[in-house]
C-alpha cells in the first residue's frame, strides 16, 4: 500500500467526491473552484506515487563484511506526465518532472550508516516507466540501515500537514569467518508495531469503499516490491525461507498477483495496511509471492 498515514488517503477521497467535482467534470463555475478541483487531483495522484512504483533493493555482502547496496527505482511515465500535465494547468512549474536528485541520495547514504558513500547513481528512462539507479557503497555491514519502505524514495509533495513515510529499517550482525568456521550473518527485520487505534469509523469513507477499492486497484496494478541479499561466496545454512544459489530473497511482492486473488485483494483494501510487515502477513499466501515472516534471519558462508 501507500506506506504513509492512512487518513491522507482518505481525506483526499473526501474532497474528491464533495461534489465539486465528478467523473472528471467540474461543476463549479467559479475558477477558483475549477482551480480547487484540479489541486484536489494533484493531490490524489501524489499520494497514490508509492502504488505506481517498481522497488528493488539488493543487498551485496563481501567476506570482510563490506559491500554495496543497489536500489532501483521505477515509476509510471503516464501517471508523472498526469502531474506535470495538471500543475502546468495550475500555473505551476513547467518542464520534466526530475525523479533523480543526487544531493537527496547522499543524504540518504548519510542516513544509512557510519561509512555508507553514493558511490553512483543512473537515470532510467523507458517508454514506460522513468527513475533511477542508485549503488552505495558501505564498509562495515555491522552499521548498515536499510529501509526496506519505498515509500521514502517517493518525491516529496509538500502538502501542508504530510506526515513522513514509516520507516523500516533492516539491521545486520556480522562476524567474519575463522580457520573453518564460516562467516556469520544476522539480518534483523523490523517488527510490526501493534497500536491500537483510537479513531473512530468514518461513516463517509465507508460509503465510498466500492470507489476507493476500484482505484486501488489502478493503484497498485503495477506496483512491484523486491528486497534481497546476496553474499560473495557459497551459503552453507540458513534459516532464510526463500533461498537460491548465493542470493536469498527478504520479500518479492507483485501487487498485479494480489489484485487477480479477489479475495485477498478485498482483506488488503480492508485491512489498509500502514507498514510493508503487515502487509507481507496478508499476503503471505498468495502464489508467486515471497515473504520473509521471521524476525531474525541467520546465514553462514564460506
Amino acid at each position: 500500500m501507500a506506506f504513509r498515514h492512512k487518513k491522507r488517503l482518505t481525506y483526499t477521497a473526501i474532497v474528491l467526491k464533495s461534489g465539486y467535482c465528478s467523473n472528471g467534470i467540474l461543476e463549479g463555475k467559479d475558477g477558483l473552484m475549477k482551480k480547487v478541483c484540479i489541486l484536489a487531483t494533484i493531490v490524489a495522484v501524489l499520494l497514490s506515487l508509492a502504488g505506481c512504483i517498481e522497488s528493488t533493493t539488493l543487498v551485496r555482502v563481501k567476506k570482510d563484511g563490506s559491500g554495496e547496496v543497489e536500489e532501483t527505482l521505477l515509476m509510471r511515465t503516464d501517471v508523472m506526465q498526469m502531474i506535470m500535465g495538471m500543475s502546468e494547468e495550475m500555473g505551476g512549474e513547467t518542464g520534466e518532472l526530475e525523479l533523480v536528485d543526487r544531493e537527496q541520495l547522499e543524504k540518504q547514504a548519510g542516513q544509512m550508516g557510519e561509512g555508507v558513500t553514493l558511490k553512483s547513481v543512473e537515470k532510467i528512462a523507458t517508454e514506460s516507466h522513468m527513475g533511477y539507479q542508485a549503488v552505495f557503497s558501505f564498509r562495515d555491514i555491522n552499521t548498515l540501515e536499510v529501509n526496506q519502505n519505498p515509500d521514502e524514495n517517493v518525491p516529496d509533495t509538500g502538502s501542508p500537514g504530510e506526515e513522513p513515510p514509516n520507516k523500516e529499517i533492516i539491521t545486520f550482525h556480522f562476524e567474519k569467518a575463522r580457520g573453518k568456521k564460516p562467516a556469520l550473518l544476522v539480518i534483523n527485520l523490523p517488527e510490526e508495531q501493534m497500536e491500537a487505534s483510537a479513531e473512530e469509523p468514518d461513516e463517509m469513507v465507508a460509503e465510498q469503499n466500492e470507489d476507493m477499492t476500484n482505484m486501488l486497484r489502478e493503484i497498485f496494478r503495477d506496483m512491484k516490491i523486491n528486497v534481497s541479499l546476496e553474499v560473495d561466496g557459497e551459503i552453507v545454512e540458513t534459516n532464510a525461507t526463500h533461498k537460491e544459489g548465493s542470493k536469498i530473497t527478504l520479500m518479492a511482492i507483485d501487487f498485479e498477483k494480489v489484485i487477480q486473488n479477489e479475495q485477498v485483494f478485498q482483506e488488503l483494501a480492508v485491512a489498509n495496511p500502514d507498514s510493508l510487515e503487515k502487509t507481507k502477513e496478508l499476503l503471505k499466501d498468495v502464489p508467486g509471492i515471497k515473504v520473509e515472516l521471521q524476525n531474525r534471519i541467520e546465514l553462514q558462508f564460506k
